[in-house]
């Protein structure tokens, strides 16, 4: 639960510069990634969800521009993988996540910044007590 404060606190920040300094290129990529996953979860295909969950995120992280957001956040991304398998391996969960992810992108997409740290801020909180609901 400690990891999942950790990016509660600083996610949302990641985010907001992702917004703020992605270029038109990494959001094609975005929409790329959020494609497959829509894709993969109408498959129930949980290690290809786990796979472009992790992708997503990845690239909120390298788009932000911050060394440090960055390392931090794919450090507690790689300690939460047995969570985020166990997540996605749980169909509404699935959804839940995609339709936020399409939220977040949508957010990053039209660069405004608060909305985007907003919502990844929630997204967190709602894995987080999703994994909380399967203790």
């Amino acid at each position: 639960m400690d990891i999942y404060d950790v990016r509660i606190a600083i996610e949302g920040k990641a985010t907001r510069l992702c917004a703020e300094r992605i270029t038109d290129a990494e959001i094609d990529e975005m929409r790329d990634v959020i494609d497959l996953q829509e894709f993969y979860t109408k498959k129930n295909s949980a290690d290809k969800i786990k796979g472009t969950d992790s992708r997503f995120h990845e690239l909120i992280y390298k788009c932000s521009r911050s060394a440090i957001y960055e390392s931090i956040l794919s450090n507690l991304h790689r300690k939460i993988q047995l969570c985020r398998k166990v997540s996605v391996s749980n169909t509404d969960r699935a959804e839940h996540a995609i339709k936020e992810h399409r939220e977040i992108f949508n957010a990053i997409a039209s660069r405004n910044l608060d909305l985007a740290e907003k919502l990844m801020v929630e997204h967190v909180i709602n894995a987080k007590n999703n994994i909380k609901g399967l203790e």
